[in-house]
């Protein structure tokens, strides 16, 4: 099963959706909305317990 992998609508204020999306490690990192098409960031976060 291919990771879970967090992203978040650009918005000027930060305050875009955030919605996961399953994607294979090799995988290069989506720059729209699946179904919206608004461009989107990967959001990073560090992992628990590191």
């Amino acid at each position: 099963m291919p990771p879970l992998y967090v992203y978040r609508v650009v918005t000027h204020d930060g305050s875009g959706e955030i919605f996961e999306v399953e994607q294979a490690t090799n995988s290069p990192p989506i720059k729209k909305h699946p179904t919206t098409g608004q461009p989107v960031e990967r959001v990073y976060h560090d992992a628990p317990g590191l």
